[in-house]
């Protein structure tokens, strides 16, 4: 497997991710414990990808590095509000 092609599988267990803790958020609101780690995963996940861009030098023009950045801003943002719930 060449580092493209190891990148590509990144974006589909992103694209996973991301698409359970959109379930997540708007099925189980109640279990806290859930939400939080699905944000965490999401952004641990997100947080490789740039990480995997950045070394590798694949390219910050294409759509899915933006996409990284965007779900790591969406992972951090989810984190802070479940954890200080204080603040909104």
């Amino acid at each position: 497997m060449d580092r493209k092609e190891i990148y590509d599988w990144a974006q589909i267990v992103q694209s996973v991710i991301v698409i359970f803790n959109m379930v997540v958020i708007t099925v189980a609101k109640e279990n806290d414990v859930l939400v939080l780690s699905s944000f965490i995963l999401l952004f641990l996940v997100s947080l490789v990808a740039i990480c995997m861009v950045a070394k590798w030098k694949l390219g910050w023009r294409n759509y899915e590095a933006v996409f990284n950045v965007i779900w790591l801003i969406w992972g951090v943002i989810g984190m802070t509000f479940y954890i200080c719930p204080e603040i909104y």
